[in-house]
Order: structure tokens, then C-alpha cells, then sequence
């Protein structure tokens, strides 16, 4: 995510309890696009919450990254 230059706030709120770490708990055939959607979901209101804004297409980036992994 720094790789990318994710703002530091937003890995922050990524980072915590029932965000990206959702991912880790589906089976592997339910990640792509259900998941992925799901939790950039979450992330995009939680950041709203905070007066954060959701750097498109730095997530975009991410996502596409994490897809094969």
C-alpha cells in the first residue's frame, strides 16, 4: 500500500478489524469480484465517516495487485 502512496490515513483504516482482513476468511472462489467489492465498500464508508477521501485509483492499483495473490 506505501508502495503505491495509499495515504498513510486511509492504510490505517484499511488496516483495522473487519476491513482487508475479511479477505482472509472467504473461501478463494468468493475473493474476486464479491469480496473485493464488499470490502472496498466498507473501506470507501468508513473513510466517509472520518472525513476521508477514497483515492480511486490508488486502490484500484491495489486491487488489481491483490487479485492473483
Amino acid at each position: 500500500m506505501q508502495k503505491l502512496h495509499i495515504p498513510t490515513d486511509e492504510i490505517y483504516v484499511a488496516m483495522g478489524r473487519g476491513m482487508i482482513d475479511l479477505l482472509t476468511i472467504l473461501p478463494h472462489d468468493q475473493i474476486e469480484p464479491q469480496g473485493i467489492d464488499h470490502v472496498s465498500n466498507r473501506l470507501k464508508a468508513a473513510l466517509e465517516e472520518r472525513n476521508l477521501t477514497y483515492s480511486q485509483d490508488k486502490w484500484k492499483s491495489f486491487w488489481e495487485y491483490f487479485k492473483p495473490t
